[in-house]
C-alpha cells in the first residue's frame, strides 16, 4: 500500500513532500532520486515556512504529472488541473482540518517554544504522518477516477 510506504519513508527522515511523491516514482517512470530532489524544498510547509502542507504540495506534483500539460496546444487543460488541485485541497482539509502546516501543527516551528511543543506532543506522528498518509490516499483516488 502506497500510503503505508510513504509513512515509512517519512519516518526514515525524508520530508513530507518527498515521502508522498517518491511512492509514485514507478507509476510515472521517473527515478525515485529525481522525485526526492524535486520535492526536497517543499517540506515543512514550503521550505520550513509552515505554509501549505508539504504532503499536499507533494500530491499537487503527482496530480500535475497525471492531469497536467506540457505543450502550448494542451493549454486548455490548465483550468482542469487547477480545479483538481482545488478539489484535492478541499478533501485534504475535510480529512485533516487545515491545509497550512502552521494551522495543522498549532505551533510555530521557527521558535524554540514551537519546536519544543512539536517534540513534546509527538506531532510528527500524530499530525504529519497522518497528513502524509491521507495525501497519498487522496492522490490515488484522484488518479483512479481518471
Amino acid at each position: 500500500m502506497k500510503s503505508t510506504k510513504a509513512v515509512e519513508i517519512f519516518n526514515s527522515g525524508f520530508n513530507c513532500a518527498q515521502s508522498v511523491v517518491s511512492v509514485f516514482a514507478d507509476d510515472y517512470g521517473i527515478g525515485k532520486d529525481e522525485l526526492l530532489r524535486l520535492s526536497s524544498g517543499l517540506g515543512g510547509g514550503m521550505g520550513g515556512m509552515q505554509e501549505i502542507c508539504g504532503a499536499a504540495t507533494g500530491a499537487y506534483l503527482i496530480l500535475g504529472l497525471q492531469f497536467g500539460y506540457s505543450s502550448e496546444s494542451e493549454n486548455y487543460r490548465k483550468a482542469e488541473v487547477y480545479d483538481i488541485v482545488k478539489e484535492f485541497s478541499k478533501k485534504f482539509v475535510n480529512k485533516n482540518s487545515y491545509l497550512k502546516c502552521k494551522d495543522l501543527l498549532k505551533c510555530d516551528l521557527s521558535t524554540e517554544n514551537g519546536k519544543d511543543y512539536f517534540m513534546q506532543n509527538n506531532l510528527k506522528e500524530k499530525i504529519c504522518s497522518v497528513c502524509v498518509k491521507s495525501a497519498v490516499e487522496l492522490t490515488e483516488k484522484f488518479i483512479q477516477r481518471k
